[in-house]
């Protein structure tokens, strides 16, 4: 049957107070969730179909202050995930199709 599950804390979640949430989900059931916080931390959690969700992983670059997540998901389900990065510009990371480790950040643009 189709019906919701029970309620569930992301492992590590719990400490980061998030305040801009973005979900993405493909046609497999595999699941995205990124988050930023007011003291500009950008985090992430995945869950593979069938699987519990990972740990929760710090994205953005310790020290800095990061704003504006936004993730982008393609029919083969890699995700594209970009923020910009108040001291070091606009940064992006991605994470290919039925994996849960995102590449290291990469900065596209200097402020």
């Amino acid at each position: 049957t189709d019906a919701w599950t029970p309620y569930q804390v992301i492992p590590g979640s719990e400490a980061f107070q998030p305040t801009e949430i973005l979900i993405e989900m493909d046609k497999r059931g595999n699941i995205i969730v990124v988050w930023g916080n007011d003291s500009g931390v950008i985090a992430s959690s995945v869950k593979l179909s069938g699987r519990p969700w990972s740990t929760t992983t710090v994205l953005s670059t310790e020290g800095s202050y990061c704003v504006e997540p936004l993730i982008s998901l393609d029919s083969a389900g890699n995700a594209t995930l970009i923020w910009m990065n108040q001291t070091q510009g606009i940064e992006a990371c991605y994470l290919k199709a039925r994996k849960s480790d995102w590449s290291p950040p990469q900065t596209l643009s200097l402020n």
